[in-house]
């Protein structure tokens, strides 16, 4: 939430201090809002989808809708973060986006939703390979009693 608040704040700031003669449109505004934060509002939803996916009652695996629509945004996340700039959000008198304008931008950060994906899916990966380990072993435990009440059975006949 924080790194898309980051961006946000900035092109608003941009928006009221750099042109103050000028007005934007709404529909401009929202447009400009959208398009230099368009990596963190794709974080943002990959975060939601994943905080999703690990709240569910019944215990999820990766072909829950959730974490399949995480899933798929991570390569659309990963190629806006490596491919796009940021232009901040200075327009002219006509509404249009100013580019290189004077507004200072900080440097744009990581995806942390990446991360957070990498470790649901190893912590939910290791946790069904281990929940499938012990159902084995369960399994064996129990064929081994059955075993035992029949051997102890059949030596009482005897």
């Amino acid at each position: 939430m924080h790194q898309y608040s980051q961006p946000i704040r900035e092109c608003i700031i941009d928006m009221k201090s750099v042109q103050p003669d000028t007005e934007v449109a709404p529909l401009t505004a929202i447009k400009l809002l959208f398009s230099d934060g368009l990596v963190e509002l794709v974080n943002l939803i990959i975060a939601i989808c994943l905080c999703r996916f690990t709240g569910m009652k019944t215990r999820g695996d990766f072909s829950s809708a959730f974490y399949f629509s995480a899933a798929s945004l991570i390569p659309f996340c990963l190629g806006l973060f490596f491919n796009t700039e940021r232009y901040g959000c200075v327009v002219d008198s006509s509404g249009d986006l100013l580019a290189g304008g004077d507004s200072v931008m900080t440097e744009r950060q990581f995806p942390v939703s990446v991360l957070f994906h990498l470790i649901v899916t190893g912590c939910y990966y290791f946790m069904k390979m281990n929940m499938g380990q012990c159902n084995k072993n369960l399994y064996a435990v129990e064929r081994l009693r059955k075993e035992f009440v029949q051997s102890k059975d059949s030596k009482k006949k005897n």
